[in-house]
Parts: C-alpha cells; sequence; structure tokens
C-alpha cells in the first residue's frame, strides 16, 4: 500500500498482531484482489520532519471474513534492521513485508473488507542521539474486497466477458455463460429450411427469376422447379441461382436444405403470354414557325421499351437520331421536314409528324429618342436615351465626342448620360449591331456669351497636409460661365470638372499623395490658353481618397459654405480642416465613442478602449472610461475561460501535449467586448484552494501575446502551446497528480486579472505530467508500480516491488520486462524465495534449453508456416533457425487455424509483427532466441506470450518500428524483453472516466494462461530470467 503519512519511524525487531476492531486515524479505499491469485503485502515509511525517528514497534492485524488463504506473516525488511529502526529527516523505505498469501478460497459474497488489514505504528523523535518525548503512535487501515468467476460482477480487467452469476446477464450466450471461464456457452439450433425467395414471381415469358434459399445450421441445398403435372423441369443444386421461363404456364419451385423442406421454402411461379406491340403516336410542338425552331418531341408505345426518332429532310435523308422516347430538334433553316418514332422497331401512321419551319422577317434600327433635348447650353445636362428596333434583342447605345472617341457605352435598350463639357457630340443606337439614320441624335453644347470670348489668367495656391495638397483656385476672362478640368497630366485621362459663375471663378480641391502629376485647365465660357493652364506634380504618399473640391454628383462640396444637399463641410475655402466629423462627400458621420459597445483604438476622443459595454459601462467590471475595474465578485462571469478538463502533458515525448485542450478565452455576451494584450495560464490564483500546484514559467505564468479585440457572440482566443513552451515549464516532474491552473488575459497596462471571477477561469483546470510508460491490469509479477493511479509506471526507472513487482539488478537501469510469471523458481504458486543469479551478465547460461552459438541474424524473413520444423518431437511446439518470422496480411489468419496450445521458437532471426494477433483459439507463444521482436506503429492488439532471450549482446529487445506513434498497443498475455524503445514510441495518453491515466502500452493478463499455457513457456521464461539478471 502507498503510505501517506508524514514521517514516523525507528526500531524494534518484533510485530505483533492487534485486537480487531480497533479505530484507525486514516483508511483507505477498498482494493480488489483476485481468487487463485497469489500476493505479497508491504508497507513504506517516510520521515518528513525535522529530526530523526526511531521505530519502536509496528503492529499489524490481518483479518479474513472467512479462511482464504493462510495468514501471511509480516517482517521488518533488512533495511530498517540494519539501520536499527533509525531514519532520517527526509529518508524513505520500506520498512516491513510479509510472505506471499495465496488466495486458494473465495467468499460467499463479494464485499469491500473480504480481506483487513490494520496498520499500528509507535515511534519516538530523537535528539543528539537520544530518545526524547512521548511514545507518538498512527493507525491505518486498508481493506481489499476478493473477486473470482461467480461473483455476479463483470470483471473485464480479468479476461471475463460474462458472469453467471451477473443478473443482467451481460455478454451470456444462448446457453448462458460458463461458471469456470466466465466466458459465453452458445447452444447450436436445430436444422430447418427457413426461407426461400423468388424474383419476380410473375410476368410475361420469356421470364427470368433468381431464386435463393436460407436454412438454419444447414450446409447442402438444392432448389427443384416443376411445371404445372408436378414433374421437375430444372434442378439447382446451390443456395441460389436462376431460371429462365420460355413458355406460359404454373410452376412450383421448392427448396431442400439438407434434405429439409418447409411451406415457406416453396414459391409459386406465374409466367403469362406476351401481349402485342405497337407504336402508338408521336407528338411535336410547334411543328411550324420560323427558323431557328426548336421543336420537342414524345412517342408513346404499348408494350414496348425501346425508342427511337429519325427527322428527315425533304429528300428523306436522316438529319437527326434522338434515341430515347423524348427530345429536341432545332431547325436552323426553311423547308419541309418528316419526324418518325419507331417503338422496339414498330411505326405507325400517327407516329410520324410533318414540321415547316419557314424564314424569319428582317431586322432593322428603327429608332433612337433622346428626353430631354434641349439643354440651353448649360452644363451638366443629363438626358434620358431609348432606342426601338424591329425583330432585334440586343442594344448598345454608343456616346462619342466630336473627334469620334467613344465616351461611354450603355449596353441596353435605355440609359441616361450627363454631358459636363461643352462640344458636339453624337450618340448611335445598335440593335443586333445594325443601326440607321433614325438611329442617331446630333447633340450640340455652347456655353452662353461669345464663344470667342478671353480666358485672362488661372492662379493657384496649395497647403500640403497628411494625406494630400489642398488647392484653391482663381481664374478671370471675358465670361461670366466658369469651368475648371482637372486631367491626369501623364495619361490625359479626364479626373472631373468643377464649375463657377460669376466675375471670377473659384474653387477649392484636395489632390491626394498618390504620385501621379495633374494638368488645371481653365475655361472662360469656350476659351483658354497656356496662361490658364497650371500643372502639379506633389510628393508620394499614403493612398486616400481626395477631400475638397466638387465632384460630378456634387461640384460645389468643399467650397466651404454649406449648401442644399450638404450636412457639413470638412474644410473652408482655403483648404484648412474645420470639422473632422464631416466626411469628404459633405455628410455627418457617425462618432465613435467610448460607450457605443464597440471597443475602438483610438475612438474619435482619442481614448484606447480596453471594453466597452456600452450603457452599461461603469455599472459592473467596466468603467465609464472603458477600462476593467480591478475587483473580484463571484457573481460576475462575463467571459468563458478554458479549459475545464484534465490535460495531460507527456514530458519526454511527441507529442508534449499528447491530450486536452488549449487554454482559450470565448466571448459569449450579446453587448461586451474587451482588448486582449495577452493570453496566460498560472498557478499564482488564489480562488481555488485544493489541490497541488505547480510552478510554470517565469514566476508561475506563462503568457503568450495576441493583441485582438475580443468581439461579442463568439469572438475566441485560443492559446497554442508548442513543445519548448512545455519545456519552460518548471516543476513539471515525472510524478503525476492534479495540479490547479487558472487561464486569464493581460491588459496593455501588464495587469492580469487571475483572482478575478470575471476575467479569468470559472472552473479548475487540472493538469497532469507523465512520462513513456506502461500500464498492467490483471495482477502477476511486473515491475510496474501500482503507487499511482492507473497502475502507470516510467519506464526510465526501477521501481520498488509491490504485491509482485520485480527489480533488475543492472546498476544501470534494467529495463527487462516480467510478464506473467509462471516460471518453476519464480512462479506465482511458489512459496520459496530464491537469492540473486549467479550468472555473468552478458554470458549464456547453458545450463538450460541448448542454444547453438553458431547461428547468425542474416536478416531473412520467412511468412510460410510451413518452414517450422517440430521440436525434439513435443507436441504443439516448432522451431526454425538462422531465419526470421514475419505476421502480414498474408499469414495472419493462419494462427486463428491452430489446434492446441502452440508454441514457436525462432533461432538467430527477428519476429516482426505488422499485423494484429487475434482471435487466437488457443495459448500461443513465440520464443525469439539471439533476436528481437519488432512491432509495427499500426498494430494495436496482439493475443498470446512473447520472449525475446538474448544471445550475449545480441537480441533480447522488443521494439516499436518507425517513429513514434499515437495507437495504443494492448497486449492479452505477457511480454518478455527490454521494452523500453516500445513504449518510449507509444505516445498515446488520456484520462478516462474515473480520471486515471490510460496510457500507450497495455498488458492484460488473463487467467486463461494458467490453464492451458502454450509448451514450454515456463522454461523459455527460466532462460530469459537467468540470461537477462532480473532479480528474482
Amino acid at each position: 500500500m502507498k503510505k501517506l503519512i508524514i514521517a514516523l519511524f525507528a526500531s524494534f525487531l518484533l510485530i505483533n498482531n492487534v485486537a480487531h476492531g480497533a479505530q484507525c486515524d486514516q483508511t483507505f479505499p477498498s482494493k480488489k484482489l483476485r481468487y487463485g491469485y497469489i500476493y505479497t503485502f508491504h508497507d513504506d515509511f517516510h520521515n518528513s520532519g525535522t529530526a530523526p525517528l526511531k521505530i519502536k514497534g509496528l503492529d499489524v492485524e490481518f483479518t479474513q471474513k472467512s479462511n482464504y488463504g493462510v495468514i501471511p506473516k509480516f517482517g521488518y525488511t533488512d533495511w530498517i534492521k540494519g539501520k536499527k529502526g533509525i531514519m532520517n529527516p527526509g529518508e524513505s523505505g520500506k520498512v516491513a513485508i510479509s510472505n506471499e498469501y495465496s488466495i486458494t478460497r473465495h467468499p460467499v459474497k463479494r464485499e469491500d473488507d473480504n480481506i483487513y488489514i490494520r496498520y499500528v505504528a509507535k515511534y519516538i523523535d530523537l535528539i543528539n542521539g537520544k530518545e526524547s518525548g512521548p511514545i507518538k503512535e498512527h493507525t491505518e487501515c486498508q481493506p481489499y474486497s476478493i473477486s473470482w468467476c461467480g461473483d455476479g460482477i463483470l470483471d473485464r480487467d480479468y479476461g471475463e466477458t460474462c458472469d453467471p452469476m451477473d443478473p443482467t446477464k451481460t455478454g451470456w450466450g444462448s446457453g448462458g455463460c460458463s461458471i469456470d471461464e466466465c466466458k459465453p456457452v452458445d447452444t447450436p439450433k436445430p436444422k430447418e429450411c427457413k426461407v426461400l425467395t423468388a424474383d419476380p414471381k410473375s410476368g410475361n415469358f420469356p421470364l427470368k427469376t433468381n431464386f435463393n434459399c436460407e436454412g438454419v445450421n444447414t450446409s447442402t441445398y438444392k432448389i427443384d422447379i416443376k411445371d404445372s403435372t408436378g414433374k421437375v423441369i430444372n434442378t439447382i443444386n446451390s443456395k441460389s441461382g436462376s431460371y429462365e421461363f420460355t413458355t406460359a404456364g404454373n410452376y412450383t419451385a421448392t427448396c431442400y436444405a439438407d434434405g429439409l423442406t418447409a411451406a415457406s421454402c416453396e414459391q409459386k411461379i406465374d409466367v403469362t403470354t406476351t401481349p402485342n406491340k405497337e407504336c402508338k403516336v408521336l407528338n411535336a410542338n410547334p411543328t411550324s414557325g420560323n427558323f431557328p425552331l426548336k421543336t420537342e418531341f414524345s412517342c408513346e408505345g404499348v408494350n414496348t421499351s425501346n425508342y427511337k426518332i429519325e427527322i428527315k429532310d425533304s429528300t428523306g435523308k436522316v438529319i437527326n437520331t434522338i434515341n430515347n422516347r423524348t427530345g429536341s430538334y432545332e431547325f436552323t433553316t426553311a423547308g419541309n421536314y418528316t419526324a418518325t418514332c419507331y417503338a422496339d422497331g414498330l411505326t405507325s401512321a400517327s407516329c410520324e409528324q410533318k414540321i415547316v419551319p419557314g424564314n424569319p422577317p428582317a431586322k432593322e434600327c428603327k429608332v433612337l429618342n433622346m428626353d430631354p433635348k434641349n439643354h440651353n447650353n448649360s452644363l451638366p445636362f443629363e438626358s434620358n436615351f431609348s432606342c426601338e428596333g424591329t425583330n432585334t434583342s440586343n442594344y448598345r447605345i454608343e456616346i462619342k465626342d466630336s473627334t469620334g472617341k467613344i465616351l461611354e457605352t450603355i449596353n441596353n435598350r435605355t440609359g441616361k448620360y450627363k454631358f459636363d463639357k461643352y462640344g458636339n457630340y453624337t450618340a448611335t443606337c445598335y440593335a443586333d449591331n445594325l443601326t440607321s439614320s433614325g438611329c442617331e441624335q446630333k447633340i450640340d453644347i455652347n456655353p452662353g456669351g461669345s464663344p470667342n470670348g478671353s480666358c485672362d489668367y488661372l492662379n493657384e495656391n496649395h497647403t500640403e497636409r497628411n494625406d494630400g495638397y489642398d488647392f484653391s483656385f482663381e481664374c478671370r476672362g471675358s465670361s461670366s460661365n466658369y469651368r475648371l478640368e482637372i486631367d491626369n497630366f501623364a495619361n490625359g485621362d479626364h479626373i472631373t470638372t468643377l464649375y463657377s459663375n460669376g466675375s471670377t471663378g473659384r474653387w477649392n480641391y484636395r489632390i491626394p499623395k498618390d504620385g501621379r502629376s495633374y494638368k488645371f485647365k481653365c475655361f472662360s465660357g469656350n476659351a483658354s490658353n497656356s496662361k490658364c493652364e497650371q500643372t502639379f506634380t506633389p510628393g508620394r504618399g499614403p493612398n486616400s481618397n481626395p477631400g475638397g473640391g466638387g465632384s460630378r454628383e456634387n461640384p460645389r462640396c468643399g467650397d466651404g459654405i454649406v449648401q442644399a444637399g450638404e450636412e457639413c463641410e470638412r474644410y473652408d475655402r482655403n483648404g484648412n480642416l474645420v470639422d473632422a466629423t464631416c466626411s469628404r462627400e459633405c455628410k455627418r458621420k457617425p462618432k465613435n465613442y467610448c460607450g457605443d459597445g464597440i471597443v475602438q483604438r483610438p475612438n474619435d476622443d482619442g481614448q484606447m478602449e480596453i471594453c466597452d459595454l456600452g450603457p452599461d459601462n461603469g455599472k459592473s467590471w467596466c468603467t465609464d472610461k472603458c477600462n476593467v475595474l480591478d475587483k473580484t465578485d463571484p457573481g460576475e462571469m462575463a467571459f468563458d475561460f478554458g479549459p475545464r478538463s484534465i490535460n495531460v502533458i507527456g514530458v519526454g515525448m511527441n507529442p508534449y501535449l499528447a491530450y486536452g485542450d488549449q487554454p482559450y478565452v470565448r466571448n459569449t455576451n450579446k453587448n461586451s467586448e474587451i482588448y486582449v494584450e495577452d493570453i496566460c495560464i498560472t498557478v499564482n490564483s488564489t480562488k481555488f484552494k485544493s489541490g497541488k500546484s505547480i510552478k510554470v514559467g517565469n514566476n508561475g505564468m506563462i503568457c503568450q501575446h495576441f493583441g485582438q479585440v475580443l468581439r461579442r457572440n463568439g469572438g475566441e482566443l485560443r492559446m497554442n502551446l508548442s513543445k519548448d513552451d512545455v519545456k519552460s515549464i518548471k516543476g513539471f516532474t515525472g510524478n503525476h497528480e492534479d495540479n490547479i491552473i487558472v487561464t486569464t488575459i493581460k491588459t496593455q497596462s501588464g495587469k492580469t486579472y487571475e483572482n478575478t471571477y470575471y476575467l479569468s477561469s470559472q472552473d479548475k483546470f487540472k493538469a497532469r505530467v507523465a512520462k513513456s510508460s506502461i500500464s498492467t491490469t490483471g495482477g502477476g509479477v511486473s515491475y510496474v508500480s501500482n503507487k499511482n493511479k492507473g497502475n502507470i509506471s516510467d519506464t526510465a526507472k526501477v521501481t520498488s516491488r509491490e504485491q509482485g513487482d520485480v527489480n533488475r539488478v543492472k546498476a544501470d537501469n534494467n529495463n527487462n520486462f516480467v510478464g506473467l510469471a509462471i516460471t518453476e523458481f519464480l512462479s506465482s504458486y511458489a512459496t520459496k524465495t530464491l537469492g540473486e543469479d549467479v550468472v555473468k551478465k552478458d554470458t549464456y547460461d547453458n545450463r538450460l534449453i541448448n542454444y547453438d552459438p553458431n547461428i547468425k541474424n542474416t536478416g531473412e524473413k520467412i511468412t510460410a508456416l510451413s518452414e517450422f520444423k517440430k521440436y525434439n518431437g513435443i507436441t504443439g511446439a516448432y522451431i526454425i533457425r538462422g531465419k526470421g518470422l514475419e505476421i502480414n496480411s498474408l499469414n495472419k489468419e493462419e494462427f486463428q487455424k491452430i489446434k492446441e496450445p502452440t508454441t514457436y521458437i525462432i533461432e538467430g532471426g527477428d519476429l516482426t509483427i505488422k499485423e494484429n494477433v487475434e482471435k487466437i483459439p488457443y495459448n500461443i507463444a513465440f520464443v525469439v532466441k539471439g533476436g528481437n521482436i519488432l512491432i509495427g506503429d499500426k498494430v494495436n492488439q496482439i493475443n498470446g506470450t512473447y520472449i525475446a532471450i538474448p544471445n550475449g549482446r545480441e537480441g533480447g529487445y522488443i521494439n516499436g518500428i518507425g517513429d513514434s506513434t499515437s495507437v495504443q498497443l494492448v497486449i492479452n498475455g505477457s511480454l518478455y524483453g527490454d521494452i523500453s524503445d516500445l513504449t518510449a514510441k507509444r505516445t498515446y495518453m488520456k484520462v478516462n472516466k474515473d480520471g486515471q491515466l490510460d496510457v500507450g502500452t497495455v498488458v492484460s493478463y488473463g487467467s486463461s494462461v494458467f490453464r492451458k499455457p502454450a509448451p514450454l513457456t515456463s522454461t523459455f521464461i527460466e532462460e530469459y530470467v537467468k540470461a537477462t539478471k532480473v532479480a528474482r
């Protein structure tokens, strides 16, 4: 048992029985033992005090509710005797151990305290080497239950698939559950002919019918087919088959299964005469019209299944064939055509149609209308266009200037265009690419006043801003109408036109810092000259939309005066920014502010918001300044933090995070948003007092940077822990135990909130740590320690003996694994204990089965079991020398056909397992001498006993093939060999429903190994133990 109490202990060399029924300071949960198994019991002590202690006595009470076996005797270990009972501070050790206890009888009723052990420890402090103070006493109690086949409880960990006393009858067969093996019992059903099916049972000849017969526990079948007189006309000597009836009549089909028949095994078949066929009618729609003419066809027949429709021209030539009952054809020329339908090769007058497509009428573009036409020589001028055609469907309207350049194309029958320059224009409509004089309009727009007026000058001033240049222009001439044309100086593309009326033309306009050069040209009336032209090349800067100035939609936006259609002006007449809340389209834009429910960084007031709850700001954890309030209120849970599960972190494994969710924060609120600088995991929280915390990272905290806003309604940020992150976690040791970790956030100020209820985990996040491991179920002998839950062991360490655990005695960690021990000198039923082996390291013990040292491992593999030879005439034992065996998809089923317990011996070769070894009807063993056992990374189950015996330094390893794998391996039987490579590559790890760890390699012992073991198993295990120096 595992000792959980602190420091005890000094020496006394007798262990006495104590009175039953005394009180216990601490009682542990009941543990399960198994009838027919052998156990040893011991007690470990640890002095966690600051002074040496001396054990004065240890009393043990071993109580059985009935006589299940000989009560074991307890004695002090040599270790504590050698120390004369004295234990120094921080010292641990095994102080008491029992001899072997064999459970030879099981209880009438399985109870938690079938066996009850009570330990009473007496000790005294040592000060300066002398006993000081009173003798102290501590009592602990450990109950045990005994399970057996027939106790009414299904114990799968002991190989049971059912229990004969289980009231739920789980796993029972048709004959119940066996009392000796807890396996299902099936009783065979009597033979019978169950049913004969026939499809179809009726129809016109020739009729092909398929038959199928089913029986119960039957193997031979025949189906007799008889005519109406009872004469057998055909016999199908199989359970299924078919027969074609070629004449009408009434027939009977009868099935015989192992000579038995029944009413359900008889079928009546009715065959009738085939009716007459005909082509009934061909429909066509339409049968006339202008080409192209698309006609739909549909043919109907009587008792027909195959159709074709032929289309012929006026000469009788077939121009198209439709191999279907329905279809269509498009006639592209005028003429007289005939369509004829054939139904199963038959036609008729009603299955013929005449099709007459004619010539289409002529197409033309008829007229282009324009509304309004009167522009009064003022700009801008917008007009609507509408085109009409005859027998036409596609239209486009082109607008051209006086040079013939296309200014715009309207790909429709109607559309509009806005003229913003004086000049002579032409609008032309094309209907199906046809035009006419009626489909053309001339538009001449000239300014008021003299067309030959003069332009005197154009002045400009500009101010450089962060996002562009703000211009102001002034133009003077003889006209009262002015316009300013702004073009791309490099390619001549027109950008915009600004208008002004009065004695002087004035405009404001913004140019972005986009690296382009610009040309400005002023027209007074329709006159301009070089004095009224300016060019400008601004510096390059970030792209932005032009601000100020006009546009085609609103030419006066940007003149500094709020006018009709405008809500505001962003700039004054000199281009200075006067209203930042006004858009460049002179529309009022909504203000971003603290309290609008959206986190902005910054908002329009320049604040870097951390949170924003809208109208709820200042009422809870988010202040009215959009900052987080540092307080703890258990009633407030603003966000969802995780994970809320038990995570397993595999130290020294790949992957390091073998199981579990990543830490995360999720926003499930409809109105709340928050800015997250970092997500952190920490052990510094005081919210959860229970559990053991471990130190992580720097000062107990690991953080990852995000710098993002956690949006409402499902926004999520997830912390991605890598291998290097896990390596940096300080204090994660090989022990696995619950470690309370809290997930929280860090804001830009560097503050974390691990002790709040609204910005950190609401539930405990438990982390567990484990290394490459192997676990055992079902008892027996192994070096796996039961000290930790889930029977987890670190394969890189030597563990202490507990309930049959065995150490190897090599100074460097001996990783040889002893599975189920059934040898003469290392037996679960033996009563004697032997000393350590005297065989020297790396030598072969020739006292055991003879081995030819000249046989070398050539690497050659076989798959055929026929190459094995019988071993020394022993029934069920076979051997091959100088070659290895590979178990793959080609031969794996051969092992499922063995007729008795079987042992395969491989000398000087490897056993390679690439497929599961399962469904074996008898115990099977594989013995590899001077070679290794190699197990593929996709293999998840192997049944039997596997022994790898080294020859000096050659062989003896049970290794995994390839790199690491997350596939769990279950061995239903036992392993004997160095398993360190195998377990290191099996990285599967998970927490089961009981909160215990489930690891990558599991050895499940079964009692069937004892009943009918494979031949020579105990002999080879004895050889293995001596060759590997395993302590006995």
